[in-house]
């Protein structure tokens, strides 16, 4: 596969992007990658910090 998916509160009735920028976006549930060519979980997200989403589909870009 040659692409991915990324859910988002785009189309949300308070405005596109209310959750992400808010105060609030710790309360993201949870964030995880994963590789379409086996189905893996590669990255999960920790307690204490985010992801660099950009960085990740670069590196996996170039697997």
């Amino acid at each position: 596969m040659t692409f991915g998916w990324r859910t988002n509160d785009a189309d949300n009735s308070l405005g596109g992007g209310t959750i992400a920028g808010s105060d609030i976006y710790d309360g993201v549930p949870w964030i995880g990658v994963i590789r379409t060519s086996d189905m893996q979980l590669v990255y999960d997200e920790p307690d204490d910090g985010l992801l660099d989403i950009a960085a990740i589909a670069t590196e996996l870009a170039a697997e």
